[in-house]
């Protein structure tokens, strides 16, 4: 059996799926969406971005810049911001295998 490209973008999809569900589960530490909601909040309140965080929180370690650009994420409702770690897992994905495909076109000449 030869692995051809539609194998490839079916493992993709595979991996893609374990990714989505696995981000999803419930878990008490490892989620950086409440340390982005939370930083976006400080930021846009002019409040300390840095130092005594609850346990809850993964510690902030990103710029000021960063944090201004994290701000929408506050306003979003929990169930929906967890969500959005799918979504940007996702975009991400999507990216690599866009990625993948025009650069096994241009070492193909673009023939495929």
């Amino acid at each position: 059996m030869k692995f051809t490209v539609k194998h490839a973008l079916g493992l993709w999809l595979l991996l893609w799926l374990i990714v989505s569900a696995h981000s999803l589960l419930p878990r008490k530490q490892g989620k950086l969406y409440i340390t982005f909601a939370s930083a976006g909040e400080h930021f846009w309140h002019e409040q300390p971005l840095y130092g005594d965080f609850p346990e809850t929180h993964d510690q902030y370690r990103y710029s000021p810049f960063v944090a201004a650009l994290l701000g929408p994420w506050h306003w979003l409702p929990p169930w929906l911001g967890e969500f959005s770690g799918v979504g940007a897992s996702w975009v991400q994905s999507s990216l690599v295998v866009a990625g993948g495909r025009i650069s096994f076109r241009v070492s193909h000449g673009g023939t495929c």
